[in-house]
């Protein structure tokens, strides 16, 4: 599968969209990458707001930098076969969410708000600029809330398989 279109081709979508339109088609088809699947990485420890501990892999290059959120019980992991093809076109982050992974699990008091501070910790000590958030399941709240607290940072927010509206009713029998 091709990477995301650079910013010279295809249709004028902003990043976040042409983003997404790239890693939904990545997922739904069940693909693997064809470029930069083993693009090298390298692996940083980060300090959290409350000294925690936090592990991730940085890898490839660009202004833009995509910083993939995995779910609940997921770790930096999930995202192995989307990180490569984007690394030729953008700085690519990975991390393990806190409580997950290889990052800390000593924190006293667990929130969305606190996974959000991680994460603009992480963009304040790697030296981000411009973000695209992806969070898959539990880390597309994460990714909001991590907006909100990084405005003219975060230019898009990805959800993959979270958002979804709690209120709705399912058909019958589900």
């Amino acid at each position: 599968m091709p990477s995301a279109p650079k910013h010279s081709e295809g249709p004028s979508w902003p990043d976040g969209a042409r983003l997404a339109v790239s890693l939904s088609s990545q997922l739904e088809a069940g693909t693997q990458p064809e470029r930069g699947a083993e693009s090298p990485f390298v692996k940083k420890t980060i300090r959290a707001g409350d000294g925690l501990s936090l592990v991730g892999e940085v890898r490839g290059q660009g202004d833009t930098a995509l910083v993939f959120l995995h779910g609940w019980c997921g770790d930096r992991e999930y995202w192995k076969h989307q990180v490569g093809p984007f690394a030729a076109d953008y700085r690519v982050v990975t991390l393990d969410q806190a409580g997950h992974g290889e990052s800390g699990k000593d924190r006293k008091v667990w929130s969305t708000a606190g996974l959000a501070s991680d994460v603009e910790a992480v963009a304040k000590s790697l030296g981000l600029k411009r973000l695209i958030l992806l969070g898959h399941s539990m880390g597309g709240p994460v990714a909001l809330l991590a907006a909100k607290r990084m405005p003219g940072t975060v230019v898009a927010v990805v959800g993959v398989d979270s958002l979804h509206n709690a209120e709705s009713q399912l058909p019958g029998g589900l």
